[in-house]
């Protein structure tokens, strides 16, 4: 029901003109491309319509871990291939380093994502 709901909106999307040079954009790599005034799971749903785009992978960034929580719970249920990697919580060029959780938490997301590149799908 919910991949009906969102293919709707996607094609819905792909009318406007804002998604429109969004696209030129990205397929120009024209980077980083700045997405501030989409919100919520239409803003997941962009980016999913955007991996049709690329045979690559695509990073988002966000300001604050609470946006990119609610960004990658909203991702999951689009691509369960979607990983999320922890802030570091450190200041640039500060000599304290980050905690042995966040280096556990990235060597984990890693290893799974280079594991499910490793494998073909048949």
């Amino acid at each position: 029901m919910i991949t009906l709901f969102l293919n709707e909106l996607i094609k819905a999307l792909k009318n406007t003109n804002a998604h429109k040079e969004l696209i030129k954009q990205f397929t120009a790599k024209d980077f980083p491309l700045y997405i501030g005034n989409i919100r919520g799971s239409v803003l997941s749903a962009v980016i999913s319509d955007l991996k049709s785009y690329t045979k690559g992978d695509i990073a988002v960034v966000f300001p604050t871990e609470k946006e990119a929580d609610i960004f990658y719970q909203d991702t999951k249920i689009l691509d369960d291939n979607a990983l999320r990697f922890p802030s570091w919580e450190t200041l640039p060029y500060s000599d304290n380093s980050p905690s042995s959780r966040i280096y556990a938490t990235e060597y984990l997301q890693s290893a799974g994502y280079l594991e499910k590149k490793r494998v073909k799908k048949i």
